[in-house]
């Protein structure tokens, strides 16, 4: 059996090439490739065929096994006694595999991190969770509509009824707002609460009323509209502000009727009371004015959520996914920025952040921990203290602490430890992990329970990344990147035009395009918010949401004038 063995592969060897004797394939250990290439390759080529001062070059090329083998038996080592045959094969087959061929060669060179810079999506949003992180955490519940006060009088005091109500839209005529308990000729109304916003992007706000009006939004010092002095015969009022999709922010809306001074009212009186009204009404992005509807209304006031007012280049895009893997100085322009004008937003607001007034003498002390902490969560994981050293302790003085603030801000935000997510990503810990629930899941950074859990090592485990993933799953921001990406599947912007023939169907206008739209974005938002999601539905089920609009052409008993509603249509 044995010479036969022997026969087969010296046969073999001839064919390549290679001649070898039957006496030796005698060995009991045969030596292994690598040893072979350590005992005598390695002292010339290197551990790793990296070359050495005897032979520089480094083993790399493009010739085959078989022509490798060959040349080994034939050439290596130099001089006239050269590797013997079975030991040539074995050597060459193992630095071949090792680092020789094309393969090996792209094997052992280093991963190639790919930067990608965060898309300006997940930049606002990142900042807005950044700065909110030291606002509290905040959450709204089920309710819907906004609180309302009715006063009795024009100086908002007397109040007569406190209620919520789902929306703003009132036509008082010439009468009272709440008969009986107020005056038709002097009366105010506060409606106060948050709004929510569905999309990220311009919204629109607008206020019809001929009387005095404010409106805030999302910012509780300086109306978005102010008409609280009534002059000429403008009845309708409109100013823009951008809103990220999936938060609440605060808003209030004041409405005032009547004369200042006793003698201005009584003369007022001798006539009829004056018509008053208003409405409440916005236009979401890519959609057509409406009046805000209860569902974007909730009682409970929230703080409000930082906003970068900057202008971004827009991003890159492959199959409509957005792509931060441009940097061009219109971008890098833009970051800085944006990095600026945050920086502003936290030195006005630093007894806010801290807990300490700048007169304090423990305010320079809570001002530097604040700028650890928040230097800390824009690079997503604990500072080392010469990281601390480089973006907080060289740039912090006592002595003019908001400037101090300002330039650690700015340094952070342009840092490519906060624009860039892959900076950190070779070290593959649980902080890498944290930021790729929350990137993947929320477009932004981790919040402060995914970091706890990270620290504590609680994301070690397929168990623990899920329960994490579920908890983040409900957020209304979360839903809102999920009706995003739906959109995109669905091409619902891709055909902004929904065309039809007038003559067969004269209802279809611009806003029963919009409540069709809306009318599926309600069906995702229930599909994907169900305690047990399942996506099949999206093809079987028989339940749609309609309004009265959408009910008079397809069915569905709708009341008037009602708002969205589910209705399972009759096949």
């Amino acid at each position: 059996m044995k010479s036969r063995q022997q026969s087969a592969l010296a046969a073999i060897a001839m064919s390549s090439g290679i001649l070898i004797s039957a006496g030796a394939y005698q060995s009991k250990a045969p030596i292994s490739g690598a040893q072979v290439y350590k005992s005598k390759c390695a002292p010339c080529h290197g551990a790793k065929g990296e070359g050495t001062k005897i032979y520089v070059k480094t083993l790399e090329g493009n010739r085959s096994l078989g022509e490798l083998t060959r040349y080994v038996a034939t050439s290596m080592p130099p001089g006239p006694k050269h590797c013997p045959a079975p030991e040539a094969a074995t050597v060459a087959k193992y630095l071949f595999d090792e680092f020789y061929s094309p393969v090996a060669q792209e094997r052992r060179r280093p991963a190639r991190v790919a930067l990608s810079r965060m898309t300006v999506r997940q930049l606002r949003n990142s900042l807005a969770d950044l700065i909110g992180s030291f606002r509290g955490d905040f959450s709204v519940s089920d309710k819907r509509g906004l609180h309302a006060e009715y006063f009795k009088l024009a100086r908002f005091n007397d109040r007569a009824v406190d209620r919520v109500d789902p929306q703003v839209k009132f036509d008082y005529a010439n009468k009272t707002a709440i008969p009986e308990q107020t005056d038709p000729y002097q009366f105010a109304m506060r409606w106060s609460g948050s709004v929510i916003a569905p999309d990220t992007g311009e919204y629109e706000f607008v206020v019809r009323t001929d009387q005095a009006t404010q409106l805030f939004v999302n910012n509780q010092r300086k109306p978005l509209i102010d008409a609280i002095i009534k002059s000429g015969n403008d009845n309708e009022y409109r100013a823009s502000i951008y809103l990220l999709a999936g938060r609440a922010y605060p808003i209030q809306l004041q409405f005032t009727k009547g004369v200042t001074g006793v003698d201005n009212l009584q003369k007022l009186k001798q006539k009829p009371a004056q018509n008053s009204f208003i409405t409440l009404a916005w236009r979401r992005p890519k959609e057509v004015e409406e009046v805000i509807p209860q569902r974007c209304l909730t009682p409970e006031s929230v703080r409000e959520t930082y906003v970068a007012g900057t202008n971004f280049p827009p991003d890159d895009r492959s199959i409509g996914y957005e792509r931060g893997t441009s940097v061009d100085k219109a971008w890098d322009e833009a970051a800085t920025t944006c990095a600026l004008e945050a920086a502003v937003f936290v030195s006005e607001h630093l007894r806010e952040f801290t807990g300490a007034a700048e007169n304090s003498p423990d305010f320079a002390t809570k001002t530097k921990k604040f700028c650890s902490q928040f230097v800390e969560r824009a690079f997503r994981r604990p500072l080392s203290a010469e990281t601390n050293e480089v973006y907080v302790d060289k740039l912090f003085r006592a002595d003019d602490v908001i400037h101090s603030v300002k330039r650690i801000i700015v340094l952070a935000l342009i840092s490519p430890r906060f624009l860039y997510r892959e900076i950190e990503s070779a070290k593959h810990d649980s902080y890498e992990t944290a930021c790729r629930i929350s990137f993947a899941i929320q477009d932004s950074l981790p919040d402060r329970e995914l970091l706890r859990a990270a620290n504590s090592g609680e994301l070690a485990t397929k168990e623990q990344i899920v329960k994490q993933a579920e908890r983040l799953y409900k957020d209304p921001r979360t839903i809102a990147k999920l009706r995003e990406f739906f959109w995109l599947w669905l091409k619902v912007d891709s055909h902004p035009d929904l065309a039809k023939d007038t003559k067969k169907f004269p209802e279809m206008d611009d806003t029963v395009r919009a409540d069709l739209r809306t009318s599926m974005q309600l069906f995702l938002e229930d599909l994907v918010t169900s305690d047990k999601p399942d996506y099949q539905q999206l093809f079987l089920s028989d339940k749609v949401y309609l309004n009265s609009r959408l009910s008079k052409i397809y069915g569905g008993g709708v009341a008037s004038d009602s708002e969205f509603v589910p209705v399972t249509l009759d096949g």
